[in-house]
């Protein structure tokens, strides 16, 4: 069942991005508008500020779990002062240049980025939101306990 809901996640994950995409007016299948789509990533999305969140490696999973609560609570609190805060995982892609550009020691690995700014409230991908799955496709329920 693990293996079905995982499949399942990377679906709608897909699928996610293209009702983003459609949001923006690209067709479904334009890869040429998608690719520049992404590109706006690497732009930061017109935002002034950019951020990178680290963690010490050794922690692994922790530590990604760690910057994963702060970037939501960061996110949170940039709203709460009238800021939008992008979360990027694309921007991780590129830690090996944000290493030599921005110091970064090798015992830190690069989680994600997020540019930070005052939101385009107009913007179209600001109108957007997410179609959410059922619950019964999302979460696997455990009843039983071992014997």
């Amino acid at each position: 069942m693990l293996v079905s809901l995982a499949t399942a996640a990377r679906k709608r994950s897909g699928q996610l991005e293209w009702q983003l995409y459609e949001s923006l007016g690209i067709a479904p299948g334009d890869r040429g508008a998608s690719a520049a789509a992404v590109l706006d990533n690497f732009r930061l999305f017109g935002a002034p500020h950019a951020l990178i969140l680290t963690t010490e490696k050794n922690l692994g999973t922790y530590g990604a779990i760690d910057c994963g609560v702060y970037v939501g609570a960061l996110t949170l609190a940039a709203q709460s002062l009238g800021l939008g805060l992008i979360p990027q995982a694309a921007l991780a892609m590129y830690a090996p240049l944000m290493r030599a550009q921005l110091g970064i020691p090798e015992n830190r690995a690069v989680v994600l980025g997020a540019s930070i700014g005052f939101p385009d409230e107009t913007h179209p991908a600001n109108q957007f939101r997410s179609r959410r799955a059922r619950l019964e496709d999302a979460v696997q329920w455990v009843t039983d306990g071992p014997s």
